[in-house]
């Protein structure tokens, strides 16, 4: 009986309903159908797949200009034989070249070292930032979620923007307008359920802050830089760096717990001061007893990760790998094969969470 172990295969990545799975290692040669990223996106249809597989050299600058799901390694890994990420540069949407919205997009598993951008004056709609660690993103859209994700994000959403949803991420800064009049006047923009070291708001309007802990807080420019936003079930704490308590001056809101400490299983300051360091894998995000964080939500379940719309029990799926099976054995049963016929093969996969 021959047997093989794989690293990762493809394979788990043909039950895509109707689209084309497209293989991307720029490392291994011959070891997928495209060594660079921009002439698998040309070979794609839309609706199609595209894997890069984990590597320890950038993929670089791409651009999408078509509506796609592609899919990482992950970004934090451990327990593989090599651990390698699938590390990105900046991905621009073009809606320029089809001169028209580009709606659907699915980023999973990368580490976005770049920006993530709009060439055009269309809109990218529909767009999903899923497991990723991200830096810097400029929204131009609507229905955009950001979610289980991780990172230091400075996040620009533009006044024609709406129904923006930031969930269920681990951010050790995050900074909404970073001293644009950007996000002015975008409509529906929620940030909800996140662990954030550092919240930094500057030229932010009706933002609906809810269900988040936050450590340090930072209204820049002054607080009418920050104003009617609704600030609601968040708590907040701090380690010496500024705070600020909910809601700050010339916002609103209801029930904020200020200056509380939400009692994690296992919390040793994961950001020291804004910044974070160890090992985030190790810590422990869930809530020992009598913590105001349990089922104390806007909507009832807890605040921080572990609550909301995209809820985690466990900071395992902040390494970034997607929850695609992952095939680790494959065995061909016959001890031989006669011309005719059919070879019998028997796939191991886990489950990631």
């Amino acid at each position: 009986m021959n047997k093989y172990f794989v690293l990762f295969s493809t394979l788990i990545l043909c039950s895509v309903s109707q689209a084309t799975v497209r293989t991307v290692n720029n490392y291994i040669t011959n070891s997928a159908q495209f060594s660079t990223v921009q002439p698998a996106i040309t070979a794609c249809a839309t609706n199609d797949t595209i894997y890069l597989h984990g590597s320890p050299v950038s993929y670089g600058d791409f651009t999408i200009t078509k509506r796609l799901v592609i899919i990482g390694a992950g970004y934090y890994l451990s327990n593989t034989i090599n651990n390698y990420t699938t590390l990105v540069g900046h991905i621009t949407i073009d809606t320029v070249s089809v001169n028209q919205a580009l709606s659907g997009l699915t980023l999973q598993g990368l580490t976005i070292n770049g920006q993530i951008s709009n060439a055009g004056t269309d809109r990218a709609n529909n767009v999903l930032i899923d497991r990723c660690k991200v830096s810097n993103i400029i929204i131009t859209g609507s229905n955009w979620i950001i979610k289980n994700s991780f990172g230091s994000a400075s996040l620009n959403i533009s006044s024609i923007s709406s129904n923006v949803l930031i969930s269920n991420n681990i951010f050790q800064v995050l900074y909404l307008g970073n001293g644009s009049s950007l996000i002015s006047y975008a409509t529906g923009v929620k940030v909800s359920n996140n662990e954030l070291g550092y919240f930094y708001m500057n030229t932010c309007f009706y933002i609906l802050c809810v269900n988040n802990i936050v450590k340090n807080y930072y209204s820049g420019g002054g607080t009418t830089n920050a104003a009617n936003n609704t600030f609601s079930r968040n708590i907040t704490f701090t380690d010496g760096g500024p705070l600020i308590n909910f809601p700050p001056p010339n916002n609103t809101g209801i029930g904020n717990f200020n200056n509380i400490n939400p009692l994690y299983i296992n919390y040793s300051c994961p950001w020291a001061n804004q910044h974070y360091s160890g090992d985030l894998l190790s810590y422990d995000f869930n809530y020992q007893t009598g913590s105001v964080a349990i089922n104390g939500g806007t909507d009832s379940t807890n605040i921080g990760i572990s609550g909301g719309p995209y809820p985690t029990l466990t900071t395992k799926i902040f390494d970034g790998r997607t929850k695609i099976p992952l095939v680790v054995d494959v065995n061909i049963e016959n001890a031989y094969v006669k011309p005719g016929q059919p070879i019998q093969i028997h796939f191991k996969a886990r489950k990631n969470n």
